[in-house]
């Protein structure tokens, strides 16, 4: 059976800092985006549709709510700041080991989402995650 395709996009508000070498000043320090955010689902219909209501209102819709307003970390050279965010106030967090750059945050968010698609009997899996910062896009494509 061919398989379809649906894309789902919302507006992001993310701060972040990259640390590694090469990256200039204005990067290193906490700084913050807007992204559009466009998720690509690939699967086989089922009742003309690619992803079934269920699964749209109790998995999809709850992971991109939290993602609309939200401080991405890297999860190791970010702890310090970790902790004292946590301390000051509550704070949406998420954070993965590398670096927090617009390719790497499509990336975690289409592995995520890919994670959850693997449970149950589910028949789609994210295909492709695109952000738009400032009319740059940044794009992670599934194998």
């Amino acid at each position: 059976m061919a398989s379809s395709s649906v894309t789902k996009s919302f507006v992001m508000n993310f701060i972040h800092r990259l640390l590694s070498s090469g990256f200039t000043d204005p990067e290193r320090i906490l700084h913050g985006h807007t992204a559009e955010v466009e998720i690509t689902f690939t699967g086989r219909l089922q009742a003309g549709r690619v992803v079934g209501d269920e699964d749209v209102g109790e998995l999809i819709n709850p992971i991109m709510e939290g993602l609309k307003n939200i401080t991405i970390l890297n999860g190791t050279a970010d702890q310090d700041l970790i902790t004292n965010l946590v301390k000051i106030a509550t704070v949406q967090m998420f954070s993965f080991d590398g670096e927090p750059t617009p390719c790497n945050i499509a990336a975690e968010i289409g592995a995520v989402l890919n994670r959850v698609s693997k449970t149950g009997s589910r028949s789609w899996a994210v295909s492709n995650v695109t952000l738009w910062i400032e009319e740059e896009m940044f794009s992670w494509d599934v194998g």
